[in-house]
């Protein structure tokens, strides 16, 4: 994923105007339109004027994957979890971001295993921020290097020990029951 470090961040309220969507089978809507104001990053959770709440599954400008887009700039937002028909008009639907602390949590994937009958196992180094149990995370890449979804931790261990949290600096092995080794993990990401 690109990194558009030259351009500084608005800090202000992230919202969006919709002024075209387009489904993707199998990965969910791409909402597109111009940033009115703040910022928005992979992983954030949003909700849709219309009430459907979602988490931002990618970025994609000019057809290059970001991490990050804000104020003016133009991206289409990749949500998941947002059933196939939910979205019938999207005459006046705004993206807006919902305001939580943020906790940037990242992961650099050393192995991935599968385990029998539930899921993947993936060990890595926490490079920043904190992560729990139930975390929503996103696997930073799928098989074919594209975003793959938003996925809950359903177990964290440390030294063959189950824990609810882990911190900068530990190294842990996160469980994930809905996903299979054709998801090849280079980092996960929790915002």
């Amino acid at each position: 994923m690109e990194e558009n470090n030259e351009i500084q961040q608005d800090q202000g309220h992230f919202s969006m105007p919709v002024n075209d969507i387009f489904h993707i089978s199998g990965r969910g809507y791409v909402f597109c339109g111009c940033i009115a104001s703040g910022t928005v990053h992979i992983g954030d959770e949003v909700t849709l004027s219309n009430g459907i709440k979602s988490f931002v599954n990618g970025i994609e400008m000019g057809q290059e994957l970001f991490d990050w887009a804000t104020k003016d700039e133009n991206p289409g937002l990749l949500l998941g979890s947002i059933a196939k028909n939910a979205i019938t008009d999207f005459d006046n639907l705004i993206v807006e971001g919902i305001d939580t602390e943020r906790n940037h949590c990242e992961i650099s994937v050393i192995e991935q295993s599968p385990v029998k009958g539930n899921g993947i196992n993936v060990k890595g180094k926490i490079l920043s921020g904190s992560i729990n149990v139930g975390d929503p995370i996103i696997i930073s890449k799928d098989i074919n290097g594209n975003i793959f979804r938003t996925i809950t931790v359903d177990a964290i261990e440390i030294d063959g020990q189950n824990v609810q949290s882990a911190k900068q600096g530990d190294m842990v092995t996160l469980n994930f029951k809905g996903l299979t080794m054709r998801t090849k993990c280079d980092k996960v990401i929790n915002r």
